[in-house]
């Protein structure tokens, strides 16, 4: 087979299979393992994105404290907080000390922010999540009190017209 691999033109193969799975590095090293011990070479796109087996962990955590947006990003997240949230960092306190290790407690702002995960989520986690009727429920009771929200989503096409019609887009309501 010869074709177009996820922008690698000059990758080629004989066999070709396309494997989902749901899980951290040992759930993908049991299943090549089991399944592929004969194999020559493997080709494992997006490896970036395999939860590593200490994903969680005191150590993972600090890693993630650790990064920053670049300064640009940072820019434009500062320009839509302060005109469509009524939202900065000195206000809210959410002032980052340039050491991460330097942590103080922060307030926020005047707004709930909702990042509603649905697909891959839902397929592993369906036992522990609300439906969308849930979901909207405790999406209306946090929002109390809060003059803004935040709601960003990759919905699926049956979730679009319960969910606003809100697909893949950042959107700031006023309540």
């Amino acid at each position: 087979m010869s074709g177009w691999f996820f922008t690698y033109p000059n990758v080629r193969a004989r066999q070709f299979l396309c494997v989902s799975i749901q899980g951290d590095s040992n759930t993908l090293a049991d299943l090549v393992e089991r399944d592929h011990s004969e194999a020559m070479s493997l080709f494992i796109d997006r490896a970036e994105a395999i939860l590593h087996s200490s994903f969680g962990d005191s150590y993972y955590w600090e890693a993630r404290r650790s990064m920053r947006y670049a300064k640009h990003l940072v820019e434009i997240g500062d320009k839509f907080r302060s005109e469509k949230l009524n939202s900065n960092d000195v206000s809210d306190k959410t002032v980052l000390d340039k050491s991460w290790d330097e942590t103080k407690k922060a307030i926020g702002g005047p707004f709930v922010c909702i990042h509603w995960r649905r697909r891959d989520f839902v397929h592993s986690h369906s036992a522990h999540i609300p439906s969308i009727e849930g979901t909207a429920e405790l999406v209306k009771k946090f929002c109390d009190g809060f003059s803004f929200m935040f709601f960003h989503s990759f919905l699926l096409d049956a979730d679009e017209t319960f969910a606003w019609n809100y697909k893949r887009q950042m959107t700031a309501l006023e309540l």
